[in-house]
């Protein structure tokens, strides 16, 4: 794809439903954009509010210590849950990936698409004993 012979142009919305996105392209593109040869306008318009959380994140939150706060408390929610679910004989185990994580009914550990609909069967009878089924990652 080519615009004005200044090549591709990508955009990409990346605040989660705030209005945060960004846009990228080949540095002739940018600079023309730049330059104030062409205008964007529309869902890539910088909102002062949410760049300003945008950065907040970034530098203030998003730290190293957070995140290994975050590490330690997920390996203490694994250990602790797996320890649960050896302590009953349950067959099922613990998968996290970061600040996320789910438990898998299942005698073995899921690694394709053919082993998770396996595990599918056994939903039913868990929703309707009133337990929540969290979406797998």
């Amino acid at each position: 794809m080519s615009w004005h012979g200044a090549g591709a142009c990508l955009a990409k919305s990346l605040g989660g439903g705030v209005a945060v996105a960004a846009i990228g392209g080949t540095r002739p593109l940018m600079d023309h954009v730049a330059s104030g040869g062409d205008e964007t306008a529309g869902t890539f318009d910088g909102d002062p509010l949410a760049m300003a959380a945008a950065r907040a994140m970034l530098t203030e939150v998003a730290t190293g210590r957070a995140y290994a706060r975050i590490e330690a408390l997920r390996q203490r929610a694994a250990a602790g849950i797996s320890a649960v679910i050896n302590d009953f004989r349950m067959n099922g185990f613990v998968v996290t990936s970061g600040a996320k994580g789910c438990v898998v009914f299942a005698a073995a550990d899921v690694r394709d698409y053919r082993g998770f609909l396996a595990v599918g069967d056994s939903l039913p009878y868990l929703r309707g004993r009133g337990r929540h089924i969290t979406p797998a990652l």
